[in-house]
């Protein structure tokens, strides 16, 4: 097919016209500088000209816009901490009235659980948990747990393993009157314990299941009785714990003044 020159003439025409006619006509030139303007240049400043807040906002940006805003939240920590709260080190935990009345009752019952411990301090679950926090991170207080639940040691105590449970087993009444009975005598049946604590069998049973399974107590079959007998180890251990924690049977209600 053959094409009209005229069609050369016109395509040659848009091919080489100019961009401004492609824009309807205007031109662009550029801009000149007004008369009696006055410019500022902007100063460049370097990261350490800039305050501590932005700094932290910068190396937040730089890691990724994500950290922007904890980043803001923990400037605004650091600058409250900085201006409204002294903080607490080994040297000052005991500073506090409430984390000393409990480090008291620690020291003077060792092994006692948390229960006893919030009761005996008088104070709520929220506050016992916080101030004892602070104790065993500062290194005062040390913390056991023995069948699921925690019982608290000053640090400077010096207990084996075998005395930390004979004084944890000393803060439950049946516990406690068990071991006095077996330490006074060689061995003891079932039927006796029952008759010397006044209580049920399956009562026995459970006292008895956990000290064995500890190492406290041993058992074993004579006829048809069921004996039970200190371990050698606990034995040694029970005369250790039990002079600490004498004093408990006078003093187990009422709070330690702080």
């Amino acid at each position: 097919m053959e094409m009209h020159p005229l069609f050369f003439i016109l395509l040659s025409g848009l091919l080489i016209a100019p961009p401004a006619a492609a824009l309807g006509g205007y031109a662009i030139a550029p801009a000149v500088d007004i008369p009696f303007q006055e410019y500022h240049d902007f100063d460049e400043i370097s990261f350490y000209d800039l305050s501590p807040r932005m700094m932290v906002i910068e190396l937040a940006l730089f890691l990724s816009p994500a950290f922007l805003l904890p980043a803001e939240i923990l400037y605004s920590l650091v600058v409250i901490s900085c201006l409204g709260f002294r903080r607490v080190t080994r040297q000052t935990v005991l500073d506090h009235e409430k984390r000393r009345v409990l480090y008291i009752i620690i020291r003077e019952n060792p092994g006692i659980c948390f229960s006893s411990l919030k009761e005996r301090a008088r104070m709520n679950v929220g506050t016992t948990r916080y101030h004892l926090r602070l104790l065993t991170v500062h290194d005062t207080v040390a913390c056991r747990s023995h069948h699921g639940a925690k019982h608290y040691y000053v640090r400077n105590g010096d207990y084996s393993r075998m005395e930390a449970v004979l004084l944890t087993y000393r803060h439950n009444e049946n516990a406690r009157l068990i071991l006095n009975l077996l330490s006074r005598d060689a061995e003891l049946s079932h039927q006796d314990l029952m008759a010397a604590t006044d209580t049920t069998s399956s009562t026995i049973s459970w006292h008895m299941k956990r000290l064995v399974a500890d190492g406290v107590a041993a058992s074993y079959r004579k006829g048809r009785k069921k004996m039970y007998l200190l371990t050698p180890t606990a034995s040694e251990a029970f005369r250790t714990a039990k002079r600490e924690t004498d004093h408990m049977t006078t003093s187990e209600s009422g709070p330690v003044p702080g």
